[in-house]
């Protein structure tokens, strides 16, 4: 089993004083774990069309994956601040086998590196899809919100395929935007700025616009979604759930603790099973 090579950066990178001879040995297991690890077997890829364009995913064993799918246009330029606008449709077929970009927050070695799907741009209203199939419209919907005190984490940090095989259900992570892009009190600017606030709160809702729209398209049901999250990401499902105009089934949250934020920090590198 290979480990982390972000871990062992990161561990490295930590290393001080009296802790030199630690950290080249933490270099030398990391050139070893690099020279050992083999590559995955490609995955098998899969197509569908959907209502808003064609689009290749991946078969990862029992389920199909279709990562960074765009929700919204990039919230950057002119839109920054501003609540999100639907991304709409594509007319050539889309690449959702990777990945998309983090959204801007603080973070560990592997951000600053920019090292793979670590990468940050405010281009980042993305969501990842894992089904069992995409025919049919009745699988149950679980919608993850991440935690990170509302200024770091990501929808990539999850994967979601044990739990779509396990439960025959469709899971969807998200990005939305965080610290002072996702949350700036800008309404205090002037007229042009009235009522633009939480827009991080307002990304998680057409999130869910688009799933309401679009899961039919994945095998799932649009009228049985549940939303669920743990920390931050717990405090939003209480928030939608509150909200007059509801548009899921239900909602399930734990609220963090320290520790569990502490545990965040491990869900960059090695992502977490739902």
């Amino acid at each position: 089993m290979c480990v982390s090579r972000h871990r062992l950066l990161d561990r490295a990178a930590g290393a001080k004083g009296e802790d030199v001879q630690l950290r080249n040995l933490i270099l030398a297991a990391l050139l070893a774990v690099l020279a050992g690890c083999g590559s995955e077997p490609p995955l098998e890829q899969v197509r569908l069309d959907t209502k808003l364009g064609p689009i290749t995913g991946l078969r990862r064993n029992d389920t199909l994956q279709f990562l960074g799918i765009r929700y919204a246009k990039a919230p950057e330029g002119p839109l920054r601040f501003r609540r999100p606008e639907p991304y709409g449709g594509w007319e050539q077929r889309l690449d959702a086998t990777t990945h998309g970009r983090r959204c801007p927050q603080t973070g560990g070695l592997g951000s600053v590196l920019g090292e793979g799907d670590q990468q940050m741009s405010e281009d980042c209203l993305v969501l990842n899809i894992w089904t069992m199939g995409a025919e049919g419209e009745n699988r149950p919907v679980l919608f993850w919100i991440h935690g990170g005190s509302h200024y770091e984490g990501s929808g990539n940090d999850y994967d979601g395929s044990r739990l779509a095989a396990q439960g025959d259900v469709v899971v969807v992570t998200i990005n939305y935007r965080l610290g002072l892009l996702g949350y700036a009190g800008v309404s205090a600017l002037g007229e042009a700025w009235a009522g633009v606030e939480s827009n991080g709160q307002r990304d998680k809702i057409l999130a869910l616009e688009w799933v309401r729209d679009n899961i039919g398209d994945y095998g799932g049901d649009a009228g049985n979604v549940t939303i669920f999250g743990e920390s931050a990401g717990a405090s939003s499902v209480f928030s939608i759930l509150a909200a007059p105009k509801l548009i899921v089934r239900a909602g399930l949250g734990r609220q963090g603790s320290r520790a569990d934020q502490s545990d965040d920090q491990h869900h960059k590198y090695d992502r977490k099973p739902l």
